[in-house]
């Protein structure tokens, strides 16, 4: 009973602790990849406004998604005809979106291993 319990209540803290990883690994994607990729294509003046723009996007992006996700449970029923097209519409996006973040994870991770880079810990 008290395992079931737990994991109930964990049920609840899930969306924000994967939207803490999705900062974390933006965050890291950021100051790791694309300051030495697009580093020369973007100006120094606008450097850290495009920088900080991708992390928020990508939050952003989340955030809508399960708040969509939210919406549509609460507001439609499944007898609601277009119940089913928003959920698997937002759910596949969901999918795509949860892609990204591997690949950006994935990539971040052969960089560092070719670059013979130390772990820098991001520390909010």
């Amino acid at each position: 009973m008290f395992y079931l319990t737990l994991m109930n209540s964990l049920s609840y803290f899930a969306p924000s602790l994967f939207l803490f990883t999705v900062h974390i690994a933006m965050d890291a994607f950021r100051a790791d990849v694309l300051t030495k990729v697009l580093g020369s294509a973007i100006s120094d003046a606008s450097h850290s406004q495009f920088y900080n723009a991708f992390v928020f996007t990508m939050d952003f992006i989340y955030v809508l998604l399960i708040s969509s996700m939210i919406f549509f449970s609460l507001h439609f029923t499944n007898s609601y005809k277009k119940f089913k097209p928003y959920i698997y519409a937002v759910s596949t996006l969901f999918g795509f979106f949860a892609i990204t973040v591997f690949i950006v994870l994935v990539v971040d991770v052969f960089r560092g291993l070719i670059d013979n880079a130390a772990c820098n810990l991001n520390i909010i």
